[in-house]
């Protein structure tokens, strides 16, 4: 197992209710925090944001597109 995992994810802010965005993100890191897994958010603008993917810390970079769908 890995020591640890740092996930960066640089999102939009929901325009109806940011508050929840951000208290969904926080149980998130409360959550993951146990298992190794570190996570930050950043906010960006609105029209900065196009498509989605990863980016590995090898430089692999994974397009997703408007496809992906987290649950």
């Amino acid at each position: 197992m890995l020591d640890k995992i740092d996930v960066h994810l640089v999102i939009v802010q929901d325009e109806f209710d940011a508050e929840q965005q951000v208290g969904y993100f926080e149980q998130i890191q409360t959550n993951t925090a146990p298992v190794g897994i570190h996570s930050c958010e950043e906010f960006a603008d609105k029209g900065s944001i196009h498509a989605r993917h990863i980016l590995t810390d090898h430089s692999w970079k994974i397009l997703l597109d408007r496809g992906l769908v987290i649950y």
